[in-house]
């Protein structure tokens, strides 16, 4: 575990703007601090969490920095997760996550 107690992921972008070398998330809660009182020491987080994290670290990868355009990109990706979501199809016909860069609707 690292320092930040309330740091749930980093990114490490390559730097081409596409690719990342190497995404962390942090799936259990700190054995102290205020999140192991609210949720538990060590306990697992869910996958809502753990997706909400993975979005704002991915949208690291095109932006570096918390500017307008990280969060307009954050807010993209999370509206297409929800829309994955509530149809139900977060996995492929052989039930592997979903690939390709397919958007869950036509905007």
């Amino acid at each position: 575990g690292g320092k930040n107690l309330g740091v749930g992921g980093f990114c490490c972008p390559a730097g081409d703007g596409v690719t990342s070398l190497r995404i962390a998330i942090r799936l259990r809660t700190p054995g102290h601090g205020p999140q192991a009182d609210e949720w538990g020491a060590h306990s697992l987080r869910d996958l809502d969490h753990a997706m909400k994290v993975l979005i704002h670290e991915v949208s690291h990868i095109v932006h570096g920095n918390h500017s307008a355009a990280f969060y307009t990109l954050m807010a993209e990706l999370t509206r297409q997760y929800e829309t994955y979501l509530q149809k139900g199809q977060v996995l492929d016909e052989a039930g592997m996550p979903l690939t390709g860069g397919r958007k869950a609707d036509a905007s």
